[in-house]
């Protein structure tokens, strides 16, 4: 395998296991605005932007509603439930182990929050110091397939070498179309091996290290 000078990663469905954690967050919001979610959308709703989620059921678009939808979300996501429904893929933990005695530059982009993020490090004990960067919506506000969170990550980082020596890794055809359109290199995480796509394709995190 190629080694890169970066490796960025999403985080919720990459790098831990937050199907159990995002039903009670998506349940939350929606029920916030009147609106009974179906569990079997959660993985879907996962990987799409969270507009386009809320449209899906019909969601009525005034501020009201929306700042509402918003609170909610915050709120779902700090809330000890949800923490605890948060678990490690069986692949994660060695991971970060292995970034970290190797000295591997990685970080997350995200389109979750970066307080949420360090939250579940802390919650694991992962030491959120091994990260290079972490880019959450406080930093950028456009939502992947928008590139401008990956553009941010590389700010940070003020990288200006070149960008095929930076990778980003998800699980969603929407995070390797964001890599694409910031004009890295990219992998698609499918652990499952159940997803049919143009992209370079891995079941586990360490393949990239082999």
């Amino acid at each position: 395998m190629k080694k890169y000078r970066y490796y960025l990663f999403d985080f919720d469905g990459t790098l831990v296991d937050s199907f159990d954690s995002l039903y009670v967050v998506f349940a939350r919001a929606f029920k916030a605005v009147g609106i009974e979610i179906d569990e079997k959308d959660v993985p879907w709703m996962s990987r799409v932007p969270l507009d386009e989620s809320y449209d899906h059921y019909h969601g009525i678009r005034d501020d009201e509603h929306i700042d509402k939808f918003i609170k909610a979300i915050e709120e779902a996501l700090d809330s000890e439930e949800a923490l605890k429904k948060t678990k490690l893929f069986a692949d994660s933990r060695y991971f970060f182990d292995f970034i970290k005695k190797n000295g591997i530059s990685c970080g997350i982009v995200t389109s979750n929050r970066r307080r949420h993020v360090e939250d579940v490090l802390n919650f694991f004990k992962i030491d959120k110091n091994i990260l290079s960067v972490i880019v959450g919506n406080e930093i950028s506000k456009a939502t992947k397939p928008d590139p401008d969170p990956i553009y941010q990550a590389l700010r940070l980082l003020d990288y200006h070498g070149d960008k095929k020596d930076v990778v980003y890794i998800g699980d969603s055809l929407n995070d390797c179309l964001a890599a694409k359109n910031a004009g890295i290199e990219t992998y698609l995480l499918d652990r499952n091996n159940s997803q049919q796509c143009e992209y370079q394709k891995i079941t586990s995190l360490m393949e990239l290290f082999e």
